[in-house]
């Protein structure tokens, strides 16, 4: 798309999100410069309320005053790992592991099953372990006193996980 259609897009995104906020008393919002590059990238000449639409439902996702292109709903196949991507960044560890345990539960059913603690424990443990030591450069000791342990217990936990 020339330059002269995206800027005039930015645009008029810029006025319905204004638009947006003052109906809808959000307070006043911004969008990010990877809003702005994806409004850019599409073609919104055969359908003018199309971007008016999704304007309004970023600015209703976006938990902050900057819409970012992750805010967007995903309109084509290559939109939908950015909107996943801020969808999950935008969640703390609490809110996802109960989304991931529901989940869970749901697609069991009635059906019967035991050592469910310890299952989700490892789940947890493995990829904090691994997480940690990778963050703390490989260096053990630092690692234990972050995650609040001994750096026995580090060692034990990490040959139970099998994690280098």
């Amino acid at each position: 798309m020339p330059w002269g259609k995206k800027y005039e897009a930015v645009k008029r995104a810029e006025e319905h999100l204004r638009e947006c906020c003052a109906a809808l008393g959000l307070g006043e919002k911004t969008i990010g410069k990877s809003g702005r590059d994806w409004i850019g990238r599409r073609r919104w000449e055969g359908n003018p309320g199309e971007l008016r639409r999704l304007v309004y439902i970023a600015a209703l996702t976006c938990p902050g005053k900057e819409i970012e292109a992750g805010h967007f709903p995903p309109r084509r196949r290559r939109d939908h790992e950015a909107h996943a991507k801020a969808q999950f960044e935008g969640l703390s560890l609490e809110e996802i592991l109960r989304h991931k345990v529901a989940h869970f539960f749901s697609r069991l059913g009635d059906v019967e099953v035991k050592g469910v603690y310890g299952a989700v424990m490892e789940q947890v443990e493995r990829p904090l372990i691994e997480e940690c030591v990778r963050w703390a450069g490989g260096n053990r000791l630092k690692a234990a006193r972050v995650l609040g342990i001994s750096r026995n217990t580090l060692r034990k936990k990490m040959q139970e996980h099998s994690v280098k």
